[in-house]
């Protein structure tokens, strides 16, 4: 791999190493797409969650699982 993760990757961690590595996948427009994607969502909860006089949220009896980032 080449580019600044290639000659840097033994000074990162490793999670942090291959997270760098899947991101150069991305393009800027996968960016923005996922910027309107995430302020829909923040605006939907802005407009819902005052209304709401209970909020459920999802819980685990369990500690979380572990999630692979494929590089």
């Amino acid at each position: 791999m080449g580019g600044p993760v290639g000659r840097w990757r033994d000074r990162f961690a490793p999670a942090l190493g291959g997270q760098s590595e899947a991101a150069m996948r991305w393009s800027a427009v996968d960016d923005v797409r996922a910027s309107h994607v995430r302020r829909t969502l923040n605006d939907t909860f802005v407009r819902v969650v005052p209304r709401a006089h209970l909020l459920l949220t999802p819980t685990l009896t369990a500690p979380l699982l572990s999630v692979k980032v494929e590089a």
